[in-house]
């Protein structure tokens, strides 16, 4: 947890909704649905504890803001622009990470003058990956939708082992450009690998936390060297 990010996983999820009527219905579903899935994910509904560098599962629970927008969602989707103009639509600074009385999530719903949403989403890097906050969205996503958490728990991990086959396949093809053009070199791999099912003491699929290693594989440059994508394949995962 020490070596974590200081900062937050930021998300921004738009919505156009034709009124302001249907707007308040979702929002109202919203943070109901997300006051259930902090039930599962109750370490984000502590507080960071920084001199003892830990969670205090103490259940004062996350951020929900709702925020009127007297402009268009299709002219911030639209529109670019800087990214500093995004954070209006966060319930939180990005690097507010270290303070004790700083919640581990919020939630921003934002409502425009046409009906449309903008859901922006914070998760402190101190306690959750990306893996993490896509459990967390997915779970919240299913909770909205009326399902179970006793379904949720019972969750079942998999193995990516087409990740694994696209990525030799596109590395090979990459370094076979590198060889045509008379400019082949070493080459890494690096993939963020999720721990969670793959370790000797079992992780839950919804555990919170930096649950990640880096996997990598090295090419050395050799001109003899001619292999099939499958040879890639068996030589990556012997790294």
């Amino acid at each position: 947890m020490e070596l974590a990010p200081l900062a937050h996983v930021a998300c921004i999820f738009y919505y156009p909704f034709p009124d302001q009527s249907a707007s308040k219905a979702i929002t109202n579903q919203l943070e109901k649905s997300f006051s259930e899935t902090l039930t599962l994910f109750y370490p984000l509904a502590g507080r960071y504890a920084k001199e003892d560098l830990s969670v205090e599962c103490n259940h004062k629970g996350g951020a929900f803001l709702e925020a009127q927008v007297s402009g268009e969602l299709a002219s911030v989707v639209n529109g670019g622009g800087d990214p500093k103009f995004f954070r209006r639509f966060l319930p939180l600074g990005v690097g507010e990470v270290d303070e004790t009385k700083t919640p581990l999530v919020g939630v921003q719903v934002s409502v425009f003058k046409c009906g449309g949403l903008a859901v922006g989403v914070l998760l402190s890097h101190r306690i959750a990956d990306a893996y993490t906050v896509a459990t967390f969205m997915d779970a919240w996503a299913k909770v909205g939708r009326g399902a179970s958490i006793a379904s949720l728990k019972a969750k079942a991990g998999c193995h990516a082992t087409r990740l694994e086959v696209v990525s030799a396949l596109i590395w090979k093809a990459l370094i076979a450009v590198s060889a045509k053009r008379g400019c082949l070199r070493p080459s890494l791999l690096v993939h963020s690998v999720n721990l969670r099912g793959k370790t000797g003491l079992p992780i839950p699929e919804i555990a919170c936390g930096n649950f990640y290693m880096l996997a990598t594989a090295r090419f050395l440059a050799r001109k003899e060297q001619k292999w099939s994508w499958q040879t890639w394949l068996a030589w990556w995962e012997r790294q």
